[in-house]
């Protein structure tokens, strides 16, 4: 993300909101609105765009944090990143607490962990 330029850093922080505004007029149900506005959200308050932190996202959109970045995780890692504890060593710190913890929890038991 650093290594763009100011204007392309602009839009790519720009763009859930962006894309709220491209959906505007199609029949997508609020929830689904609040996972497309929110996927950029940290559970420490650092994402974008409104910068809520665990407590503050519907445990729906924690869900989908949380599958994002265990697909991001599985692409850059392989398989064997879904076995042992390195789902508990690598994403436990982000997603073991407020509305991402029933998620995680689950996660882990599924995988073993």
């Amino acid at each position: 993300f650093k290594k763009l330029g100011i204007s392309s850093q602009e839009l790519v922080l720009k763009h859930p909101e962006k894309s709220i505004e491209i959906t505007k007029d199609s029949n997508l149900r609020p929830e689904v609105r609040t996972l497309i506005l929110s996927h950029h959200e940290r559970s420490n308050g650092e994402g974008f765009p409104t910068k809520k932190d665990a407590q503050n996202l519907p445990v729906s959109t924690c869900t989908f944090i949380l599958a994002h970045e265990l697909s991001h995780n599985l692409v850059l890692k392989g398989k064997d990143f879904f076995e042992g504890s390195q789902i508990r060593k690598e994403m436990g710190k982000s997603f073991s607490s407020g509305n991402f913890k029933p998620s995680f929890d689950a996660l882990l038991k599924i995988s073993g962990s």
